[in-house]
């Protein structure tokens, strides 16, 4: 089953009205679960906490890789 077929992650991209809402969080999501590397369910599991720290984790690596790709992108332009 696709991590955006789970009944949670199916009920809650739902109740976005906006298509490209829907389809950003999709992306993220998909983007998200292929980094964490397991089930949706044993991250359901976590407690909240945890979710938190994975997520934040998540955020600041890709921040982190955007940040030295944007600097290599902008010194091959000069």
């Amino acid at each position: 089953m696709s991590i955006l077929e789970h009944g949670s992650v199916k009920d809650w991209l739902s109740e976005c009205r906006a298509f490209r809402t829907r389809r950003t969080y999709e992306v993220n999501i998909k983007r998200f679960f292929a980094w964490y590397g397991r089930p949706v369910d044993e991250f359901l599991k976590l407690d909240p906490k945890d979710m938190r720290h994975l997520a934040l984790k998540y955020q600041n690596e890709n921040e982190s890789l955007k940040r030295k790709i944007g600097r290599a992108s902008c010194r091959e332009r000069v």
